[in-house]
């Protein structure tokens, strides 16, 4: 096996079509498009547990009124981001591991887009909402920032935008030296004991948001004493339901990822946080 480290997404592209590469991940929605309209390659994709994640910091004005963070929740028009940063690539979030989870919970009352109760949240706080959204300095983080900012805009909220860079952003959420900050959340395989408790338990210490952890320890203790996997799959729903009706985080748009490859590319495993793993797989050729 012989890995090629090709930062630049339009030459790992071109090295996939022209065939010097049998395989690679593609992170252009555009490129995505395009490959799949090309009956030399085939296109593999795999609807993850991960999301694109955004963090509001509990111990910080707005983000402690519970009806400011559901207001910023519900003014994000994942639709919106979709059609043109992930040109359709991907899919809102309906909870938070998906539907290509055995933990999935499709009858959950998830907060979505919803302009109208952005709009009444803002008007039962009564006075004017006004945060700084931190973003990484890439082209992908400075566009997906601008959005936020005109979609909290359409609700009556004001959000002035600080750039950093990728290496310094984990250190602003780790220390809590912002309001909204984006994140990551990440694929799962498994069980999800792990991935729940490092995001919203608190038992290894406090959460990035800062939130307060104490019902959500508690359901996560009793899903580890449980092993009926049914009584489990309803506890982590549980879960599901107060990161939502608490609105401890933004996880709006589903994590897609995509890699293209050579046909004679075979038994590819599901993606799950991006990554090829090139064990099962094999050459036809």
């Amino acid at each position: 096996v012989v890995y090629r480290i090709l930062p630049d997404a339009n030459t790992r592209y071109q090295s996939i079509r022209s065939g010097e590469v049998d395989i690679g991940r593609l992170d252009t929605a555009a490129h995505v498009l395009d490959a799949r309209k090309d009956a030399r390659l085939a296109v593999h994709s795999y609807e993850g547990s991960g999301g694109f994640m955004w963090n509001f910091n509990h111990a910080r004005p707005p983000f402690d009124d519970p009806r400011v963070r559901a207001a910023v929740v519900h003014a994000f028009n994942a639709p919106a981001m979709i059609d043109t940063i992930f040109l359709g690539t991907t899919a809102p979030t309906t909870d938070l591991l998906g539907p290509n989870s055995a933990w999935h919970c499709p009858d959950l009352a998830w907060r979505g887009y919803d302009l109208d109760k952005a709009k009444a949240l803002v008007q039962d706080v009564g006075t004017p909402i006004a945060f700084e959204l931190v973003s990484t300095n890439t082209p992908a983080g400075r566009r997906q920032a601008g959005m936020i900012q005109q979609f909290v805009k359409a609700a009556g909220m004001q959000a002035d935008i600080r750039l950093v860079e990728q290496s310094q952003n984990v250190r602003v959420g780790l220390s809590g030296d912002y309001q909204m900050d984006v994140w990551r959340f990440s694929d799962i395989g498994g069980d999800p004991d792990l991935v729940l408790s490092y995001y919203l338990g608190g038992a290894a210490g406090e959460p990035v948001t800062r939130h307060d952890t104490k019902a959500i320890d508690a359901l996560l203790e009793k899903a580890r004493s449980k092993t009926d996997t049914a009584s489990r799959h309803a506890t982590y729903c549980e879960i599901a339901g107060i990161f939502s009706e608490q609105a401890i985080a933004l996880i709006p748009i589903r994590a897609t990822y995509n890699a293209v490859a050579q046909p004679y590319v075979k038994d590819l495993p599901p993606m799950q946080n991006s990554l090829i793993r090139v064990r099962g797989m094999w050459l036809d050729k």
